[in-house]
């Protein structure tokens, strides 16, 4: 084996190929040659002159495989056409491979940007590219075939040919792939180049089929169908991994995605990427666009070089903005982010560019918030200060006859745009009548708040709009409830680590756990010391006090009425979640809930009590903590939520915690599941 290597490397071997391909050719140069000298007599027709050029420059390259050609493309093997021909007549437009490691659509989109677009992609790799350098494909690289393999690269002056010949079945190296920089132009390029690639056969299969439906000019829905999936696929907006996992029905129905969404899919308002929402799109963006026009046909040929936006998730104009490094050669933004931006982290939009629809358009909105309080002496002026200053109107409290000073300073806010309603603990009893009942009166509560919308939250939630108002959230011209992400605020020795205002100016130093950890309560019966912070938390929501049927426990979802609800998760707008502050408040909001649940008589250590009881969830992180409390671990049980200046580096030099304002320069999605 070692003897065949050094053979297939050596000097001799390379000219040994030379000469067996140009007597393989002898005969087919003869033929061209003669009939070159017959064109050329003839001057009124030049074009066959210069066709015979080209397919005498590509049979001495070497660079032609027959039986590749053959083997690939069925329909030139079953037409029964010379192979060579067609390749140089229609194979090299259409983006056919002259050889396995030759893509001309690749090569094109790699190197030939500013060619002429009638050139031929080979015949320019042949008298041009190859000694300039230029890639052959994303799978040959000239010049890195030459570096990877110093014992050629003095001789070798064809080293496509020398490859597909010799190197090739000496297994050497043809491509090196450096660390690749997402804000490089030639990053670009090759992403593009990569999709290409990936979608060659099927293009190819459109193509063959669009050529046969336009023979039938009777019925040009077909063709009409074809060129739209030919548009999705060349976009490469359309995951099909991600629709197939979104879409179980699709996946289990067996069929072909591009073209379920294609057909369907949009209309239905299924996302073909993650970043795409056709009902969001619509609403944004097209409010006088005909039912029938597919919205993201439209985002590809009209809205993206439009400046539209693709959702509430990602504006095409604010991520070029965020990256100026790339605004210069990125003409497709969402097909960058998606292919090359996302993974690299890249900022989704600057915190600047939030707030764009500012409030003073919206003088006429008012917003009240539902604020849920049981003993906060410690936060809830804080909370009701930071309420006003992101623009709520009016705050209605629901107080669970606070003992420890709340109730008095909940009084010194009475007004008219700000109402207490006082209940007693057995309001969240079943044993509690309707007129009495904790949902059914808060519930009954927002109904008559004279408000546009209402926020839901405890004394130890903040929301959090990312220009400072709520009134600029974007979702709120097109949504009828707002699912809103929950972050935990971790705790240091030296407390929350938040800011004393919560302004954007200071979002930086409002620091949020956003790797948690799902399905939490099945997490901590596996591993019971995980720092309870490091779970994720349920969203909060932001609805239409008019568009409310009813409530849900915990109050974290709406229930709906006779109508369907628009729901949109806003990307501009999130809640912090402060559940753990200071030993004696968390001693203390367990001394009252441990009450509620011995006046109850729920044992928290047994039965359906035991947090750990699968048939109800209902508040089952209380009665974990409740039963730690019995046990006497309630301060090791906080201890472990302490994070100490080394983890806290280690967390968030992994990502696991940051800052609100990177939350939204690199978009709320990326840590929705």
């Amino acid at each position: 084996m070692r003897t065949l290597l050094v053979d297939l490397l050596s000097p001799q071997s390379y000219q040994n190929a030379v000469a067996a391909h140009l007597q393989q050719i002898e005969q087919k140069l003869r033929e061209i040659d003669a009939a070159f000298r017959e064109a050329e007599t003839n001057i009124s027709d030049a074009s066959v002159s210069a066709r015979l050029r080209l397919m005498r420059d590509i049979c001495a390259s070497g660079l032609f495989d027959a039986e590749f050609y053959l083997d690939e493309y069925a329909d030139v093997r079953d037409a029964g056409v010379d192979p060579f021909d067609h390749y140089v007549l229609t194979g090299d437009s259409e983006g056919r491979r002259p050889n396995r490691f030759f893509s001309p659509s690749e090569y094109r989109q790699l190197n030939m940007a500013d060619v002429l677009p009638g050139r031929h992609a080979l015949e320019h790799y042949i008298n041009e590219g190859e000694r300039s350098g230029l890639k052959a494909s994303l799978t040959f690289d000239a010049s890195a075939y030459l570096v990877a393999n110093p014992a050629i690269a003095a001789f070798v002056d064809k080293p496509l040919f020398h490859y597909l010949k010799l190197g090739h079945a000496a297994n050497l190296i043809a491509i090196i792939t450096p660390p690749e920089d997402p804000l490089a132009p030639e990053a670009y390029r090759d992403a593009i180049a990569r999709h290409l690639h990936q979608i060659e056969l099927k293009l190819q299969e459109i193509d063959a089929a669009l050529r046969v439906s336009e023979i039938n000019v009777s019925d040009t829905s077909v063709s009409a169908r074809l060129r739209l999936i030919r548009d999705i696929l060349v976009s490469g907006l359309f995951d099909a991994k991600f629709y197939l996992n979104e879409y179980t029905d699709v996946r289990d129905a067996g069929v072909d995605p591009l073209e379920h969404y294609a057909e369907f899919g949009d209309s239905e308002g299924r996302r073909p990427n993650r970043f795409f929402l056709p009902s969001e799109y619509r609403q944004l963006n097209l409010a006088d666009l005909p039912p029938g026009r597919h919205a993201l046909e439209h985002y590809i040929n009209e809205g993206e070089r439009a400046g539209l936006k693709a959702s509430l998730a990602f504006d095409a104009s604010a991520y070029l903005t965020a990256n100026p490094a790339i605004e210069a050669f990125v003409d497709k933004p969402l097909f960058h982010y998606l292919k090359l931006g996302r993974a690299a982290n890249l900022d989704i939009r600057s915190i600047e560019s939030f707030g764009g629809q500012k409030s003073a358009n919206r003088s006429g909105l008012r917003i009240a918030a539902n604020l849920g309080v049981k003993d906060e002496v410690e936060i809830i002026e804080g909370t009701i200060a930071h309420l006003r200053n992101i623009g709520v109107d009016l705050i209605m409290v629901c107080d669970m006859s606070s003992t420890d000073g709340t109730a008095e300073i909940l009084e010194k806010y009475r007004s008219d745009d700000f109402w207490i309603l006082t209940l007693t603990n057995e309001a969240l009893s079943d044993r509690a009548g309707k007129e009495n009942n904790w949902f059914y009166r808060n519930l009954e509560m927002c109904k008559s708040a004279p408000a546009d919308w209402v926020i839901f939250l405890d004394a130890d939630e903040y929301w959090i709009p990312a220009s400072g108002n709520l009134k600029d959230c974007e979702a709120v011209a097109i949504a009828d409830v707002l699912t809103v992400d929950r972050f935990n605020i971790p705790l240091s020795p030296e407390g929350p680590m938040m800011p004393s205002k919560l302004i954007p100016s200071c979002y930086d130093n409002l620091h949020l756990v956003t790797e948690a950890i799902p399905e939490f309560w099945q997490h901590l019966q596996e591993d019971p010391n995980t720092p309870w912070i490091m779970g994720k938390p349920e969203p909060k929501i932001m609805a239409k006090p008019t568009k409310i049927g009813g409530l849900t426990v915990g109050l974290h979802d709406v229930i709906e009425g006779t109508v369907s609800l628009r729901r949109v998760a806003p990307c501009d707008l999130f809640v912090a979640h402060l559940p753990l502050s200071t030993r004696s408040r968390f001693e203390r909001k367990l001394k009252n809930i441990t009450t509620f649940f011995e006046d109850e008589g729920i044992d928290v250590t047994a039965g359906k009590g035991d947090w750990r009881y699968k048939e109800d969830h209902t508040s089952w992180h209380w009665r974990r903590w409740a039963a730690l409390a019995k046990e006497g671990l309630l301060p090791i049980e906080f201890d472990r939520n302490v994070f100490e200046a080394d983890l806290l580096m280690k967390l968030r030099q992994k990502g696991i915690i940051r800052p609100a304002d990177e939350i939204f320069r690199k978009g709320l999605d990326r840590w929705r599941t």
